[in-house]
């Protein structure tokens, strides 16, 4: 996510509540992910994070948010595969720019 990713219009600040819902959150990775994977349904939300990008300007910090989903696994399967969207204050999705797929091990 670059820093112009990263501003946005609703400006947030950690003592304020978060800016988009857990629920707006995965609906928006989900959405993202779709572009990607026709499965995305067997992929549930795994973690959520927050994160900052400073800029040492009188731009100041932006804030971000990380959530990542993982495959739900069959009995047995082993799979490292992760899906991890990061988007600003306003819920708007960082874009796309690699993907690394690994393959399942046996």
């Amino acid at each position: 996510m670059s820093w112009q990713e990263a501003e946005s219009i609703t400006q947030w600040e950690p003592s304020l509540p978060l800016p988009v819902s857990l629920e707006k959150a995965e609906e928006i990775a989900r959405k993202e992910l779709s572009k990607l994977v026709k499965d995305e349904f067997r992929w549930q939300f795994s973690e959520f994070s927050i994160g900052r990008f400073r800029r040492p300007t009188a731009l100041g910090e932006k804030w971000y948010f990380a959530l990542t989903m993982k495959p739900v696994l069959a009995i047995g399967e082993i799979n490292a595969d992760s899906f991890t969207v990061l988007m600003n204050a306003s819920g708007e999705p960082g874009r796309i720019i690699g993907m690394g797929v690994r393959k399942n091990q046996q």
